[in-house]
């Protein structure tokens, strides 16, 4: 997030940003990658247990005689 002309960087060097407004800000972005990431696995962990699940049923259902 360092460009060349940044007005967020602009406005830490003349002291309208403190530096550590902009660094949690940073921080929160990171967390929220982290966990779009987390969903994304946990939506995926979710679809194979119910393939599973209904693997399961089938065989269940092919063998109840």
């Amino acid at each position: 997030m360092h460009e060349s002309g940044c007005a967020v960087q602009d406005a830490i060097n003349k002291g309208q940003l403190e530096a550590d407004v902009y660094g949690s800000y940073l921080k929160l972005l990171r967390e929220q990658r982290r966990f779009a990431i987390h969903a994304e696995d946990k939506k995926r962990m979710n679809k194979q247990a119910g393939k599973i699940s209904r693997e399961a049923q089938q065989h269940r259902n092919k063998y109840k005689n």
